[in-house]
């Protein structure tokens, strides 16, 4: 549970470096007081943290003897940035213009200024029609129709009459569609997160949410919000309930082309388009041609993102784009392709120079980590599989333990590929004092050790060894057939690995042969 102090601290990190510098001007203006300065010292200190330290930070700001009440200094500073971040971005997107103009126009109205409040109300309009937002719709109908009555402006009256019923219900109409999108979406939302946190869902509920008539076609969602809804729920869908993915991918596709026309006339259509790109590049591995359609993808996405104004790229812009390199760098790696990740890397890099407010998530980071690895081990170069696989092991206060034993053991492989023979030994006990002492030291782990310290060894000939890996690939199998299939399979192919050293093969030409592309030639 997240305390108060840790809000705070969560709340400064997570502050650009523009957006810190212009709080500290504010906070230093001639009108802001002496207190706000004050307050900047504790604003510095928690800043300097790379983690929230309370005890360390009352003993650095007593010695500046400057606040006296610590807990009502967290509390003032905290709703001061809230307070300026609100005014920083006021404007910033649609949402807040339509927030200000209702605003404006309220004030406008009770100054009985009434011609200037629908001159701001009809500027909403028009916005509000454009962003197809019609729960603002539906307010800035009430509060025209309350200038109307208290202005006493009977040609508008007039006209409301003839034309503006018919379009407050056609407005009442797409917000109660929207609504119901919404609602499915959420639903199915929670069986999702249900089956990543549980493996299960609530099957019947899901088959319900599938034949709802709204879902049948996009067109059966009247606004752009409802049509983001509806492609949500129904790549949750696909997730939970397989369907046919040459239909899915389709309409992946149909959707891509729809944001790509409206593009410039809807709210956030730069984000819904770059995030459209992940689910589709996840699926190209069950389509023929797949490699091709992944290229086309990825060149697609990259061309987009570079094309953007400056102002565009903001953080959250930026996040996602460097999560879905990630996605394209996962898919390319199952057909075969590990040289894609030096350049998928040099994009993330770029991107990250380019803007350094994108500050990415644990699971964002580990995912990265992982697959240079992997491409990196795929490549044969293993110095540099290596200094992946330690950042993953020196980020265990991010990761859960699943990742740590994964990490764990690819290290054991890298070593083992190295011909470290000497290292391996110290490395076993310290691999298995670390799984035994997270109670994560289950089958496969124990697999992993007893046959790198036991097994392989007692080999002393090359058809010995062929043998001892037949007989590892043998209790993967098991495993599998078992339905006790490790977390760390999702991280490292250890079936493609073994069959490299039974058929002493390149394991990047296993992984090509083993490719949907390969099947498909």
């Amino acid at each position: 549970m997240k305390t108060p102090s840790d809000e705070l601290f969560k709340l400064i990190k997570s502050m650009d470096k523009a957006e810190k510098r212009h709080f500290k001007l504010f906070s230093m203006q001639p009108n802001a007081g002496s207190k706000s300065k004050n307050y900047l010292v504790l604003f510095d200190a928690i800043n300097k943290q790379t983690n929230y330290n309370e005890s360390q930070l009352v003993k650095n700001i007593k010695k500046r003897e400057v606040i006296n009440n610590f807990i009502k200094a967290k509390n003032y500073l905290q709703e001061s940035i809230i307070s300026f971040l609100v005014h920083y971005h006021s404007g910033a997107s649609a949402d807040s213009m339509l927030r200000r103009l209702l605003e404006r126009s309220e004030i406008l109205t009770t100054k009985r200024l009434f011609k200037p409040a629908l001159r701001t109300l009809l500027k909403a309009e028009k916005l509000a029609l454009r962003l197809e937002n019609y729960s603002y719709l539906v307010i800035i109908n009430n509060q025209k129709l309350n200038v109307y009555i208290y202005g006493n402006l009977l040609k508008e009256m007039e006209e409301y009459l003839q034309d503006g019923i018919r379009a407050s219900l056609d407005h009442m109409s797409r917000l109660r569609n929207f609504v119901e999108i919404k609602n499915l979406n959420i639903a199915t939302t929670l069986n999702y997160l249900r089956k990543r946190k549980y493996g299960k869902f609530n099957r019947q509920e899901v088959d319900k949410i599938s034949d709802s008539p709204v879902l049948k076609s996009l067109d059966k969602a009247t606004s752009f919000p409802a049509k983001v809804s509806f492609n949500n729920i129904r790549n949750f869908l696909q997730a939970l309930t397989p369907g046919n993915k040459e239909v899915e991918y389709e309409r992946l596709k149909s959707w891509l082309a729809y944001l790509e026309r409206n593009i410039d006339k809807l709210q956030n259509g730069e984000e819904h388009y770059i995030v459209a790109f992940s689910t589709i590049a996840l699926m190209t591995d069950e389509l023929k041609g797949g490699l091709r359609e992944l290229n086309e993808l990825y060149n697609q996405l990259t061309v987009f993102y570079s094309n953007l104004p400056p102002k565009k790229k903001n953080n959250q812009l930026t996040f996602y784009y460097i999560r879905i390199l990630n996605n394209y760098l996962d898919a390319f790696l199952k057909f075969g392709k590990p040289e894609m990740a030096g350049i998928i890397f040099k994009e993330i890099k770029k991107v990250e120079s380019f803007n350094a407010r994108a500050e990415l998530n644990s699971s964002t980071k580990m995912l990265l980590y992982n697959n240079m690895f992997y491409a990196a081990f795929l490549l044969g170069q293993f110095r540099e599989a290596m200094k992946w696989i330690t950042k993953i092991i020196h980020s265990k206060d991010e990761t859960g333990l699943d990742i740590q034993s994964a990490a764990r053991i690819s290290l054991l492989i890298i070593h083992f590929e190295l011909e470290n023979a000497d290292l391996l030994p110290s490395l076993f006990r310290k691999t298995e004092r670390f799984l035994m002492k997270n109670n994560c030291y289950n089958e496969f782990e124990r697999t992993m050790i007893r046959f790198f310290e036991n097994e392989y060894p007692e080999a002393n000939n090359k058809p010995d060894r062929i043998e001892a890996f037949k007989k590892l690939k043998q209790k993967f199998e098991y495993l599998i057939r078992a339905q006790k299939k490790p977390e760390a399979f999702n991280f490292f192919d250890y079936i493609s690995w073994v069959e490299s050293k039974i058929q002493h093969r390149p394991l990047n030409d296993i992984i090509k042969d083993r490719s949907p592309n390969s099947r498909q030639q």
